[in-house]
Order: C-alpha cells, then structure tokens, then sequence
C-alpha cells in the first residue's frame, strides 16, 4: 500500500508540475476560466460577466464553475488579508481540480471535458465494481449537465451488463427509470442555474446537441479525417504505452471486455467531422489499462529467469521513453501562451501606473493564447477584446497586443499600427517541431536510415505596442 501512495503522489507532483509551467489558459477552456472569476470577484453583478460584456461564446453549463467558485472563496479572505493578485486564484481554482483526476497536463484545465472526465472515473468506479444503479446515475447526470457526447461512450458501457440480466432495463431499480428520474433532477437543479446566469432560458448541452447534431455544423471549427483519432490523438495520447496494448490483452483475457467500450465510443466519435485529442479523453484510463497490467506482470516475474528480467526491464523502459516525451511536449507547451505572457509582462513593466486609467485592446490570437480574466490586475485598467474594431478606433487605446498565427508578426505591425503606435517588446512563442540530422558521419553510414531529433521552432507572436505621444 506504501508504494500504491508514493505513486499516487508521485502522479500528482508531476501533475502540479504541469500546472505551474503552463499557468495560462486556452480558448476551449474560455468560458469556464473567465464565469469562475466572475462568479468569485462580481457574484450577483450579471451585467459585469465576461459573456455578457462580450457576447458570442458557445453556451456552457455554470455547474462546474460554481463548485469551483465555491470551493476557491475559503482561500478569498487571504487573498484579500496578504494583497495577493488575484492570478493566484486561478492557480487556487486549478489545484481544486487537480487534486481529484490522475492526468497530468489536463487534469489542470478548466474544460468542460475536464469536468466531465470527473463523473466518468466515478462511473468507471462504480462500474467495476459492479454498482451499476450508481453508475447510471452518475453517467445521466454529467451527460445531461456536461458532455452530451458521453452517451456514446455509456451505452456500450451499460448494454453488455443489460443483456446479460446484471442491470435491468425496466422498473423501479431499472435503467430507464433511473435515468429519466436522474437526469429530470439534475436539470431542475442546473437549468434554473444556468438560466439566471446566461439572462435567458437554456439548457447549454440542448444548445450543444441543436449546434453539432440537428444542424450538423461542428465542421465549422475545422475537420479531420475520419481515421484521425486512431492514428494520431491515441498515439499521441498514450505515447509508447500504445504498444502494450495486444500484449496486455494477451496475458489477461479480461481486459478486451474492459477495452471494447472506449473502443466504441472512440469509432462512433470518429463520424463526427471536428475532431479534437481531447474530445476522447474520457478512454484514456482504460486504454492504459494494458500497459499497467502487462509491466506490472513481467516485473513480478522477473526473477525467474534472465530473459524474465530483460523482459521486465524492456517494458518498465516504456514508462522513461514516455517522461521524456512529455518533458519535450511540456516544454512546447509552455512556450504556447504568447497571451499569457504578453499580457503579464505588460502589466509587470507598466506596475508604477497601476492606478492610472489605460487601456489595452487584446485581439483575438492574444486572447486565444493564456489570457483570461484572473490576470488583469489593475481595476482602474480597461482591458477590453472587442473583435473587428478599425484601425481609427484603435487608436485611443494606450497599449495594443496583436499577434499573428503565421510568423509574420513584424510585417502585420509594419503596415497596420505603426502610424500610432510603436512597438514595446515582443513575446516568441511555440511555432512548430522540426526534425534535424546527427551529424556522425562515421556511424550514419552503417545506417538504415538517418539519426534525426526533434527541435522547437520558436518565433515571434505577439507584439505589445504603446501609442505615441
């Protein structure tokens, strides 16, 4: 048991790890990031939430946001007490979640998949262990208030259990009954909620279904092959541990019925045309499941023969190759906020005019990449993202942050802001990964092919501009 806890915390320290080098947030955690920070600092003040300030963002359920605001107003006094920024509160906020699921980079994002994930580990509990009335009610309820797309993944969950006579599908303690009756209770309890919250009637997740079912148009946000889960979010996902998987199902016969319904769940997904790793993250417990049982096994046979012991040294090796993958794609990742960073050293270069009344304009690549509302620090700024202003509208703000997708950062100042503006600094981001050769001639040459490793490509994103005077 000491050693299942030391892995526990070892899991956790290197999730917090992740946390404090990627503290800035991305535009598919918008919403719930910006409705906690309003529902902490503005409470009852509607009119100042960020969704009505700038309308547009695609209706959420404020279920995961309240429990988180709730959760973080214990530590609001201190904040208040030690002058501490409310960026920290963030931090607060993201540690709430943190500490209840074993991902890492993840685990510390404020998504709506990430708040989901929580009630499908408390299915997959309930589940093996066979409390299957529970597990239906917990998987109705983050269905109907989170994720509607769970379905797909409950149903081949529950319909081996139905045919085999474990669950009954009828009566009082049957499945029918339990869902209806749960997910009747959740929705009395979120849409109020959430209707107070948005300024009108709404059940986000009917909104969700309407959008990417009825009306079919999720392609909107881009499409990817049909195929592109298997072959590059799983592999990607569960690293080299994606090997294990026929081995593990080949030592314990067990785990293919275990398998089958992240397998389902991940094909039936796959017809949907916007694809996303994150959309199937839900499967990744299970599909990891091979890999623990395979190396746990050859590591507690490893003393009965050398080849045992190789073996067993082989496939620990996996889980080093996999630290160091994720070390490289850390790293990556925490030079993807260019907002983030835009925004925090602006306000960290300009702290002697923190009660001055500026203004800075964010354009939308600033405000898709880390910035959110827990990091404008000055009350008496405007930080203001409204989209499509004109060039002569932008010119009362004192500061502008733009950024370009494509590398040309220099060019697009050049020719739109330079006539009143200037630029301040620049912030290089995260830009691409390129393979380069070994240079060892004398070895390559005994070679199939070339020795090559990867590179991050760092350039220019984001230009913070000041007006002249």
């Amino acid at each position: 048991m000491d050693n299942i806890a030391g892995s526990e915390w070892l899991v956790f320290i290197v999730m917090m790890l992740h946390l404090l080098l990627t503290p800035g947030t991305k535009v598919e955690e918008s919403f719930n990031v910006q409705a906690t920070h309003d529902l902490i600092y503005h409470n009852i003040a509607l009119e100042n939430y960020d969704h009505h300030e700038f309308p547009g963002v695609v209706p959420r359920s404020f279920s995961g946001p309240v429990c988180l605001a709730l959760s973080s107003l214990p530590a609001r006094p201190f904040f208040w007490l030690f002058s501490l920024h409310k960026v920290w509160m963030l931090v607060f906020g993201r540690l709430v979640i943190a500490s209840q699921f074993h991902f890492l980079f993840y685990a510390s994002r404020t998504l709506p998949n990430v708040f989901a994930l929580f009630g499908v580990l408390f299915v997959y509990q309930k589940w093996l262990d066979g409390h299957l009335q529970s597990a239906v009610r917990w998987a109705t309820a983050f269905t109907f208030v989170f994720r509607c797309e769970l379905v797909l993944l409950f149903a081949p969950l529950f319909l081996p259990s139905i045919f085999r006579g474990q669950l009954p599908l009828f009566g009082e303690n049957g499945a029918i009954y339990t869902g209806i009756s749960t997910a009747l209770k959740a929705l009395v309890v979120t849409v109020p909620v959430d209707s107070l919250l948005w300024g009108y009637p709404i059940w986000p997740e009917g909104i969700v279904i309407n959008f990417n079912l009825l009306q079919n148009r999720s392609h909107e946000y881009g499409v990817s092959p049909l195929l592109w889960y298997f072959y590059s979010a799983l592999p990607r996902a569960l690293l080299s541990s994606i090997v294990f998987i026929p081995l593990g199902c080949l030592i314990d016969r067990r785990l293919p019925r275990l398998l089958l319904p992240p397998f389902i769940f991940i094909s039936l997904y796959s017809l949907l045309p916007h694809k996303e790793l994150r959309f199937i993250i839900y499967a990744f417990p299970l599909l990891s499941l091979p890999a623990a049982v395979f190396t746990a096994r050859m590591w507690i046979n490893k003393e009965k023969s050398w080849r045992r012991w190789a073996l067993a040294w082989g496939a620990a090796s996996h889980l080093a190759v996999n630290a160091l993958i994720s070390a490289f794609i850390l790293y990556a990742s925490a030079r993807n906020y260019p907002g983030n960073d835009a925004v925090a050293y602006l306000q960290y270069m300009q702290r002697m005019d923190a009660a001055k009344p500026l203004s800075l304009h964010m354009d939308g690549m600033t405000c898709q990449t880390g910035v959110s509302r827990f990091l404008h620090l000055y009350p008496d700024w405007e930080y203001n993202k409204t989209e499509n202003l004109t060039p002569a509208q932008l010119t009362r703000f004192d500061f502008l942050a733009v950024g370009s997708y494509d590398g040309k950062l220099r060019e697009l100042v050049q020719a739109n802001y330079t006539s009143t503006h200037r630029v301040l600094f620049v912030v290089p981001a995260f830009h691409g990964v390129t393979w380069r050769k070994l240079k060892w001639p004398s070895i390559g040459r005994y070679l199939p092919v070339p020795l090559a490793y990867p590179e991050i490509q760092i350039t220019e994103k984001i230009a913070v501009l000041r007006r002249k005077d």
